[in-house]
């Protein structure tokens, strides 16, 4: 709360926009996710996931940045998985809990929506 009380207000969701647009502030950054088959071996898969740039974020949602847009978005994927029924289980799932066609259907939601995913696999013999 004291911290919050400090802070100045965030900028209008227009400014935002229009600084973006001008290029007067930019942004660059990835999500990276690394699957472990095995404790104590390095990574058997990663992951990266590569929102759009703002300048390119705030042309479709005035006011966003590539973390809200790359946080979003996975989320209201899923959520709409649920309400139309893509997503039949019922309780907290990790994403490979679901079926496979679901996750496929998930990359190709993704990258239809923006997000760039580059995948490194490693086969440890």
């Amino acid at each position: 709360d004291v911290l919050v009380s400090v802070l100045p207000p965030s900028a209008p969701k227009e400014e935002i926009a229009k600084l973006a647009a001008e290029g007067r502030i930019v942004d660059e950054g990835a999500y990276i996710v690394d699957l472990y088959a095995r404790e104590g071996e390095p990574p058997a898969e990663t992951f990266w996931v590569f929102p759009p740039n703002i300048q390119k974020v705030t042309q479709m949602v005035p006011g966003a940045n590539r973390i809200s847009y790359g946080t979003s978005t996975p989320a209201a994927i899923y959520a709409g998985y649920l309400l139309d029924g893509t997503i039949v289980q019922r309780g907290v799932l990790p994403p490979e809990g679901l079926d496979r066609a679901v996750r496929l259907k998930y990359v190709e939601d993704l990258k239809r929506a923006g997000l760039r995913i580059a995948r490194r696999s490693t086969r440890w013999l």
